[in-house]
């Protein structure tokens, strides 16, 4: 009756809140997706909107990653849903070492002498390139929430979860994002001496910390490899 339908309303209410909650504070914590967006920030000129876009994309990506790889779970039931989970670190090893192509792309482009657009700021398509890249690993949080849904079937309050998620953690980057320009925008208008000198050492260093947190993250996520298999 109408009591049960109030009470599944507030139980999805609930739940909905619950995993936007855990999408803040889950962002808040150490990550791969905040190492790409406050390297690229802070050393690749990139722009305000350009980091609220870099933010969202990586929301979004981590999101329908996760959404996919359950429902394709779901409709082709290859990997029981019990290892699902422990399966997508070969999602993170692609990622990371995506993450250490891009810096190394990036070192090349500065070895180069590439010339920067001063005005315009970072290249959007590298900052979405970026961004996409970083959030290919799907959240853990969102994979147990969706496997618990669909198990119950509750499939789509689980995706409506997921994006719950997405949208706390969107918030979270969005406000570091917001912070680190700030940070850089503010070091510039203060006009320390040689600060144009120092940026292609700045961006190049940038690059380097992609190199070293891709190469180090992979190799992690390779030494769990052998406890899965």
């Amino acid at each position: 009756g109408r009591y049960k339908v109030e009470q599944s309303v507030w139980a999805a209410t609930v739940m909905l809140l619950v995993a936007f909650s855990y999408g803040v504070f889950h962002a808040a914590g150490p990550g791969h997706g905040k190492v790409v967006t406050s390297t690229f920030l802070l050393t690749q000129r990139a722009l305000l909107r350009q980091g609220l876009l870099m933010s969202g994309i990586i929301a979004l990506v981590q999101a329908c990653t996760a959404i996919l790889l359950v429902s394709a779970i779901a409709l082709l039931p290859i990997i029981p849903r019990s290892e699902m989970v422990q399966r997508t670190v070969f999602l993170e090893i692609l990622s990371y070492v995506l993450i250490a192509l891009l810096g190394l792309h990036l070192a090349i482009r500065q070895l180069r002498g590439h010339p920067h657009a001063h005005s315009h700021g970072l290249p959007t398509n590298r900052a979405f390139l970026a961004a996409a890249i970083a959030g290919l690993r799907p959240c853990t949080g969102a994979l147990l929430v969706l496997l618990f849904s669909l198990a119950n079937g509750l499939f789509a309050l689980g995706i409506a979860a997921t994006f719950a998620i997405g949208l706390g953690v969107w918030m979270t980057l969005a406000t570091i994002a917001l912070g680190l320009v700030g940070f850089r925008e503010t070091a510039v208008r203060l006009q320390i001496p040689n600060i144009l000198l120092l940026r292609p050492v700045i961006a190049f260093s940038g690059a380097l910390v992609l190199i070293v947190a891709g190469v180090l993250l992979a190799l992690g996520a390779l030494g769990r490899i052998g406890h899965i298999i």
